[in-house]
């Protein structure tokens, strides 16, 4: 992504912020989310994003400039709120005073958000289903944003409640008894001439998504955000691990790549399950484990991955499995561009 085509801006001056504080704050979620930045000095600090800058200047007098810059107003408006909740989470009476220099429109829905029909539920193997929806916008949906939010009332909200802009520029959602289920999944696969999208939920005691799924009748129209930022490496030496909750990602990055690329490929299985259609393609065949094996398979794709200038490492798991790779990857001395390390879910969670 090039500053040049970075062509949708917004700005808010703060007065009750310190820059050298709030310069302290971008700079450690920065180091946190390992994510560079473009400046950093006294008269401003600017932090790349997959999808836009975040910056901040000192104002003349008292206060904080701060500067969003995106590719789209989509994007912008993510960035947006995402500085809002940054600030929030410390200075709440000051996020909620925030004016925008695009000024959007409160009480509106957040561009990210929309509707989907279900068009079909149907089993898929042993441990999945298959949900296909037909999206209203489905134009920023590629490959370099692969995943989204369901947004699912409880089963007894018959008269849900929805996402509205406030005056600041986030999103407010609705909360209590009235709060949505959000959890993050992958588009399998999409049509991009149409817009539907297959979406393969993991069977999994106590999810949430599930239940609904195996409910869920053609006709229902589904609430959703997205798509999120994260989408298919560009590796040629892509080496994958991933539990049951990556699957679809696995299989959607491996269908997506080049046939040049070489993709080494470590599934997780819990329930002992070896039938997920892993997308096929020459050279590369699934290596499949149990979760007794799971540690010691990635500090051995750590090895490899350090022993190869220029390959990629992917994995996706629990919570604390991905932590103790993390770990021990920082130890041995990853690259931190060169890799990608999420927890897709934690072992306390029973609803995803």
């Amino acid at each position: 992504m090039s500053d040049m085509t970075l062509t949708h801006t917004a700005q808010a001056d703060v007065a009750d912020l310190s820059y050298p504080t709030m310069r302290q704050i971008m700079r450690h979620q920065a180091a946190q989310f390992e994510l560079p930045l473009a400046e950093d000095g006294a008269a401003r600090v600017a932090m790349r994003t997959m999808i836009g800058l975040l910056a901040l200047e000192p104002l003349d007098r008292e206060g904080v400039r701060l500067l969003v810059h995106a590719e789209t107003a989509r994007d912008l408006s993510i960035l947006r709120e995402n500085f809002i909740s940054q600030i929030a989470a410390m200075f709440p009476d000051v996020a909620r005073g925030v004016r925008w220099s695009d000024a959007p429109a409160a009480g509106v829905r957040p561009s990210e958000f929309q509707f989907a029909e279900v068009l079909e539920v149907r089993d898929l193997c042993a441990d999945f289903l298959r949900v296909s929806l037909q999206l209203a916008q489905w134009e920023t949906f590629d490959d370099g944003s692969i995943h989204f939010r369901f947004a699912l009332p409880a089963p007894d909200n018959t008269d849900p409640d929805w996402p509205v802009m406030m005056p600041n520029g986030a999103s407010k959602w609705p909360e209590g008894e009235k709060a949505l289920h959000r959890p993050v999944y992958t588009i399998r696969a999409l049509d991009r001439s149409t817009g539907r999208v297959d979406v393969d939920i993991f069977r999994h005691e106590g999810g949430r998504t599930m239940t609904w799924a195996e409910s869920v009748a053609p006709g229902t129209r589904v609430a959703l955000t997205g798509p999120n930022s994260s989408g298919v490496p560009t590796a040629r030496h892509l080496l994958m691990l991933g539990d049951e909750t990556a699957f679809p990602a696995m299989a959607r990055i491996a269908e997506t790549l080049p046939p040049e690329a070489r993709i080494e490929m470590t599934c997780l299985t819990h329930s002992g399950q070896q039938d997920y259609p892993m997308a096929p393609r020459p050279g590369t065949i699934p290596h499949w484990i149990a979760p007794e094996e799971a540690e010691e398979a990635g500090r051995s794709m750590i090895a490899r991955h350090l022993e190869r200038p220029g390959s990629m490492l992917w994995i996706a798991a629990e919570r604390d499995l991905t932590r103790r790779l993390r770990a021990h990857a920082a130890e041995k001395g990853y690259v931190k561009s060169d890799h990608y390390l999420a927890a897709f879910w934690t072992r306390s969670e029973t609803a995803g």
